[in-house]
């Protein structure tokens, strides 16, 4: 059992050439056809591949063939990616699994993945896990890199970094990073996360913060959470790699307000509702209301202070007056003997 050279044919040609020539007819018709899998075992997740018998592999300019029976490779005994290697051996190929194709490039003379030690990557590769076996073709091998395989299902996998959902990857832009001597914030401009320390340059608080970048293009965001301070800063900027342009640093504080939605709650530009029963509104703040009670007859003056929206009416629903009034002033007075509401909203 071995991967043998494919003879070359002799001038002028001998009885055995013709079976040369038919050999090589067999593989242009083979490789040229789109020779799709030499691997067996190609449906089966338990089982090392083989070499198909009747396979042809070129290398290095000469052709060889799997010439009497399936050609076993040794399996992989750890879990991880491998690549098939060939390397030529005397008159033979030597075939093995590999864990890495680092050192391997394009070459377009011979059409492959090779080394410098002449060895060559096949685009095939051999996923273990445990006792599954997954194989997959290469469809990009000449990008050396960062490949794109298919299973027998059809499946894809683009980068197959052997990340499983029980890992805690750092990616290479997303590790957090710890930033050492002279740090000035307007120089970390790559989308990441930070550690940074106390005395760095354009931060708006002298303590060590975590800091999250976010850039896009030349547009970008910056923010900053302290250590040991209950406050929050953020700021933005453009022209980002050419003329950088920082808007300035905004904090946002934590109040711990703690509301619920039984409080009655007062704001500081909002006042609320005074209640009132007789005919002297009480002094009202900007946006608060009250109103007055007194006989249809009897003066009804507005709060004291600023300028109110007021509306006067009966008890029976007909309005005495309405519309803006001045502070202090007099309503309408209204006739006969019923009693008169009046109503007051503080707008300046």
């Amino acid at each position: 059992m071995a991967i043998t050279k494919v003879g070359a044919m002799t001038d002028p040609p001998g009885a055995d050439d013709y079976a040369i020539l038919q050999a090589k007819l067999d593989a242009y018709a083979k490789q040229i056809g789109n020779q799709g899998m030499i691997l067996t075992q190609w449906t089966n997740t338990t089982t090392a591949p083989k070499i198909a018998i009747g396979s042809y592999i070129t290398h290095g300019g000469t052709l060889f063939v799997v010439d009497t029976e399936d050609f076993a490779v040794p399996a992989p005994t750890s879990d991880g990616t491998y690549y098939l290697k060939v390397a030529t051996s005397g008159a033979t190929l030597a075939v093995s699994w590999v864990a890495s194709t680092a050192g391997y490039v394009w070459n377009a003379i011979y059409n492959g993945l090779y080394h410098a030690d002449e060895s060559q990557i096949l685009p095939y590769q051999l996923v273990k896990a445990g006792a599954t076996l997954t194989k997959r073709k290469i469809t990009n091998l000449m990008q050396g890199s960062g490949f794109v395989t298919v299973d027998w299902t059809g499946a894809t996998n683009y980068v197959d970094q052997g990340v499983k959902t029980t890992d805690s990857p750092e990616f290479a832009n997303y590790a957090s990073k710890t930033l050492t001597g002279d740090v000035d914030l307007d120089d970390v401009i790559i989308s990441g996360f930070y550690y940074i320390p106390s005395d760095a340059l354009n931060s708006p608080i002298a303590l060590y913060c975590s800091l999250t970048v976010s850039r896009n293009a030349d547009i970008i965001s910056q923010m900053l959470v302290p250590n040991n301070a209950d406050v929050m800063y953020y700021r933005s900027g453009t022209g980002i790699g050419g003329n950088p342009s920082w808007r300035a640093w905004k904090q946002v504080t934590q109040s711990d307000q703690n509301l619920r939605t039984t409080d009655s709650v007062h704001f500081a530009n909002i006042n609320p509702p005074v209640d009132n029963n007789d005919a002297t509104p009480p002094t009202i703040g900007i946006g608060g209301f009250t109103f007055a009670v007194a006989g249809s007859q009897s003066a009804i003056l507005a709060p004291s202070g600023g300028t109110h929206m007021y509306l006067r009416m009966t008890s029976s629903g007909s309005i005495w007056g309405c519309g803006r009034i001045a502070g202090g002033s007099a309503t309408p007075v209204g006739t006969g003997s019923g009693t008169d509401y009046a109503f007051f909203w503080r707008i300046g």
